[in-house]
């Protein structure tokens, strides 16, 4: 496989969704909407983040990564509530690593 990307969602409700992008080196976590945040949702999206780096980890990657919009304040607040750490911005996005 070359290293073109492929992604899918892998959680959907009516105020979030993940979508995982993946290539031969990396896996990427997409958070396209994040409508709404409460104690709830951030369990929600805790518990998938830590199931998808187990995935990840299984299938022989040594993190998970976020990918983020610069300008979407809202969202990079939650990735670093969710354990994500800033590794640098790129192309106009904010990369995180979540490493369990």
């Amino acid at each position: 496989m070359t290293d073109s990307s492929r992604s899918f969602n892998v959680y959907t409700s009516e105020t979030l969704t993940l979508k995982l992008e993946y290539t031969d080196s990396l896996a990427i976590l997409h958070c396209p909407v994040c409508s709404k945040l409460n104690k709830a949702v951030l369990k929600e999206i805790n518990e998938t983040v830590f199931e998808l780096f187990m995935l990840v980890k299984t299938v022989g990657f040594e993190n998970l990564h976020a990918a983020i919009p610069e300008d979407d304040t809202f969202v990079n607040k939650v990735a670093v509530q969710t354990g994500f750490k800033f590794l640098e911005t790129s192309q106009g996005f904010n990369i995180y690593t979540y490493g369990g």
